[in-house]
C-alpha cells in the first residue's frame, strides 16, 4: 500500500477510499530543512503501486533511487533539461491542438515584461507573432512530411528563413514568409495561425521589427539546444502511459536558470490535461494507475496556468500532487491570494518543516491555536502535520535515514538534501 511519510507515526495510506482524504499535500519549509528527502525520497524507495512524476535538480537523487524502482516493477523515463541524462523527449507540437494551447505556449516562451505598462505591447504582439509561426508551422503539411510531427527544430529552421523585408513606415509589412503564410491565410483563413499572422502582418516594418527583437530575444533563452534535442531527438512520451502502467518520470530542471520553469511548467499544464483526459475515458473516471506528482520548489519559477482549476478535481481523475514550497507567501506572490488559497484548500495534509516567514508563521499558528513565537522558534528538529478531519500534531521529521528500504537500497545516511 502505497504512503505518504512525512513524520514519526505519521505515515499515511495514499488511497482516498480508505482514508476520506484526498492525496493531495502542501509540504512548506525553508530551504535546507530536508524537505526533498524526506518527502520525495522516502515515496520513490517505499512506494510501488502508482506512477509518480518527479521534477528536481538535484540527479544524484536519481541514481540513489533507481534500484529501488526497478525491484519495484517501475519503468524509468528522464527527461533532462539541463544535460545528457534524457531518455526519453517532450515536444510541444503534439499537445497544442486549440487555440488556447498555442496561446499558452506562446506566453510560456516570452519572457514576461518588467514594465508592465510600457511593455505589454511589444510581449503581446511577440506572443502573437509566435503563435503565427508555431500554429502555421503544425498546419502548412508543404513544410514538412505529411506524416511527420513537426519539432522545435523545425520551427527554428523555419524562423531562420524569417526576414523583414520592406523598410519605413509603410502600412503593412512584408516578410520572406509571405509565401508559407499566404497559403494558410487562403486554406485555412480562421485558423489561429491565418488570424495570428494577419495580425502580425498589419503592423509597419518599423514596428515589426521591434516585435521580432523581443521575440528574438527571448527564443534565444529559452529554445537552448537541450530543449530543441527534447522535442526532436529522443522518442516522444505519451504521458497517458502515466494513467495505463507503472511509470516514474523523472524531470530534471536547473536551479540557476529559472527561464526555463515556464517551459516546463506549460508542460505540466499539458500533461495534467492529458491526465484528466484519459481518466475521463476510463471506468469510474478515474486512472487505471493512480498518478502521484512531486513538485520541488513549486512557486519559484512560474505558474501551471489553470492548476488551481485542476487540483480541485485530481482526486476523483486519481491524480494527487505534492507541493514542496519555501513560505505560503511565496505560493501567493507567484499564483495571487485567491488562487493560492484555492491550492492550499484543495490538499488535505499539510506539513509544516519550519522557516522564517511571517506570514507562514500567522496561518500555521491560527491553524494551531498556539501563540505566534511558538512556531517562529519551533526546533529544527521538529514538523507540524495537518490533517483534515484530525487534530494537528507536532512530532519529529521522518527518519528517512532508518527508513529500511532506504538502508537497503541507498545505504547510510547522506548530505543530500
Amino acid at each position: 500500500m502505497d504512503k505518504l511519510f512525512v513524520g514519526e507515526g505519521c505515515v499515511y495510506e495514499l488511497d482516498p477510499k480508505k482514508t476520506g482524504r484526498n492525496s493531495c499535500a502542501v509540504v512548506n519549509g525553508s530551504s535546507g530543512t530536508g524537505k526533498s528527502e524526506t518527502m520525495i525520497v522516502s515515496a520513490l524507495v517505499n512506494n510501488d503501486e502508482r506512477s509518480m512524476v518527479v521534477t528536481l535538480n538535484k540527479t544524484s537523487i536519481i541514481k540513489r533511487v533507481s534500484p529501488a524502482l526497478i525491484d519495484h516493477g517501475y519503468k524509468i523515463a528522464i527527461m533532462d533539461f539541463t544535460g545528457e541524462l534524457s531518455t526519453t523527449g517532450f515536444n510541444p507540437f503534439e499537445y497544442m491542438q486549440t487555440d488556447m494551447d498555442y496561446r499558452d505556449f506562446a506566453e510560456a516562451v516570452i519572457e514576461p515584461e518588467k514594465d508592465v505598462k510600457n511593455g505589454s505591447f511589444w510581449r503581446n504582439s511577440s506572443v502573437n507573432m509566435l503563435t503565427a509561426l508555431m500554429a502555421g508551422l503544425k498546419v502548412n503539411a508543404s513544410y514538412i512530411s505529411k506524416d511527420k510531427m513537426p519539432t522545435l527544430r523545425d520551427f527554428k529552421t523555419l524562423y531562420s528563413e524569417f526576414e523583414i523585408k520592406s523598410s519605413g513606415f509603410t502600412s503593412s509589412v512584408s516578410t520572406s514568409l509571405d509565401p508559407f503564410f499566404d497559403l494558410i491565410c487562403r486554406d485555412y483563413r480562421d485558423s489561429v495561425a491565418a488570424r495570428s499572422w494577419r495580425a502580425f502582418a498589419n503592423n509597419n516594418s518599423s514596428v515589426a521589427m521591434d516585435i521580432n527583437s523581443t521575440l528574438y530575444a527571448s527564443l534565444q533563452k529559452m529554445f537552448l539546444e537541450e530543449v530543441v534535442s527534447l522535442s526532436s531527438d529522443y522518442e516522444h512520451f505519451d504521458f497517458r502511459r502515466l494513467g495505463r502502467e507503472k511509470l516514474v518520470l523523472f524531470i530534471v530542471t536547473s536551479s540557476t536558470n529559472r527561464v526555463l520553469d515556464r517551459y516546463v511548467n506549460v508542460m505540466y499544464k499539458f500533461m495534467i490535461s492529458e491526465l484528466m483526459d484519459e481518466a475521463r475515458h476510463m471506468p469510474h473516471n478515474t486512472l487505471v494507475v493512480p498518478v502521484q506528482l512531486f513538485f520541488d520548489d513549486f512557486a519559484c519559477g512560474s505558474v501551471i496556468n489553470d492548476f488551481d482549476l485542476y487540483i480541485s478535481i485530481f482526486r476523483e481523475a486519481g491524480v494527487s500532487a505534492v507541493m514542496l514550497l519555501q513560505s505560503e507567501s511565496q505560493l501567493c506572490d507567484m499564483y495571487g491570494e485567491a488562487n493560492a488559497r484555492t491550492i492550499l484548500n484543495n490538499c488535505d495534509t499539510y506539513v509544516y518543516f519550519g522557516g522564517n516567514d511571517p506570514r507562514t508563521f500567522r496561518s500555521i499558528a491560527e491553524r494551531l491555536n498556539r501563540p505566534y513565537s511558538r512556531v517562529s522558534q519551533m526546533p529544527i528538529d521538529k514538523v507540524v502535520v495537518m490533517r483534515r478531519g484530525s487534530a494537528p500534531v507536532i512530532t519529529e521529521r521522518y527518519r528517512i535515514y532508518e527508513d529500511p528500504n532506504y538502508i537497503k537500497y541507498i545505504g547510510g545516511r547522506t548530505n543530500e538534501r
